[in-house]
């Protein structure tokens, strides 16, 4: 949801790279960047949108693999390793990363409405919003 967040943002303000992410199909990161977020999820060419999966899958296996899962004792949850230095650090970054989970998945959620039903998010700033 964090991740999410900052997508949007960067999608939302028209932020790019140079070139073409598909040279093949002539599909430049312009012309996505220049749709809205739920447009520019279906012009990701299918081998772009596989990588995507991929890096997200091994990002996610190496955690597994130098840690136990936040739901196991010794777990931690989401701290790349941080929490590890400071034992006593623990509890109060889990419970501070669980805070900003919940706030991101918060902020998505009123992305989503705001740019899907106009007026259902009040005072929301244009920048967040897809035009």
């Amino acid at each position: 949801a964090m991740m999410a967040n900052l997508g949007w943002l960067a999608q939302v303000n028209h932020f790019h790279f140079g070139g073409d992410i598909s040279p093949s199909t002539s599909t430049s990161f312009e012309s996505i960047a220049n749709a809205s977020p739920f447009d520019a999820i279906g012009m990701i060419p299918d081998a772009g949108f596989y990588q995507i999966l991929f890096v997200i899958g091994a990002v996610e296996g190496y955690q597994e693999m130098i840690q136990p899962h936040y739901t196991l004792p010794g777990g931690s949850i989401g701290d790349l390793g941080a929490a590890r230095c400071n034992p006593e650090a623990l509890p109060r970054m889990q419970a501070v990363e669980v805070k900003n989970g919940r706030l991101a998945m918060l902020g998505m959620a009123s992305y989503i409405a705001a740019a899907t039903i106009p007026g259902s998010v009040p005072n929301i700033p244009s920048f967040f919003i897809p035009h």
